[in-house]
């Protein structure tokens, strides 16, 4: 699972090697235009994206390599991980963590703050990272290209 450009969608490819192909349908009727920021979930067969949409429009979706039919998170302004039975996420700048069902692939409860002034860029490129055990590691600064959504 890759992300070769910011104008195309999330790739993969066989562990065997082969030609890559896409593996995030996108929502053309919906102006989806790329996606990016692919990170498996734990079952290794579930993966959180980034779809990108008309003018700063972003969504979180869940993808699977078993079928093309990708699950709606809801709005994102940069990438996400998952990590302690959460998924991350910046809204606002804020580092945002909301508990996450992995075999229902919903959100559970209400999202709530981590850390503010997460450093991100206009394509979501968020500057954190989190670790099952806990440690959480991020780079404050805002958004380094005005962007807040």
């Amino acid at each position: 699972m890759f992300d070769a450009s910011a104008s195309d969608t999330v790739m993969r490819v066989s562990s065997a090697g082969g030609i890559p192909v896409g593996a995030a349908p996108l929502d053309r009727a919906a102006g989806q235009t790329f996606s990016a920021w692919p990170q498996f979930l734990p079952d290794g067969r579930h993966f959180l994206y980034v779809a990108y949409g008309p003018g700063d429009k972003r969504t979180l979706m869940v993808g699977s390599v078993d079928s093309n039919k990708p699950v709606v998170l809801g709005p994102a302004a940069s990438r996400a991980e998952y990590a302690s039975g959460h998924v991350l996420y910046v809204r606002q700048g804020t580092l945002i963590a909301q508990a996450f069902d992995v075999g229902a692939l919903k959100f559970r409860g209400d999202p709530f703050p981590v850390a503010e002034n997460v450093e991100f860029d206009a394509l979501g490129g968020a500057r954190f990272s989190a670790s099952d055990e806990g440690t959480l590691v991020y780079r404050a600064g805002g958004s380094s290209a005005g962007m807040q959504m």
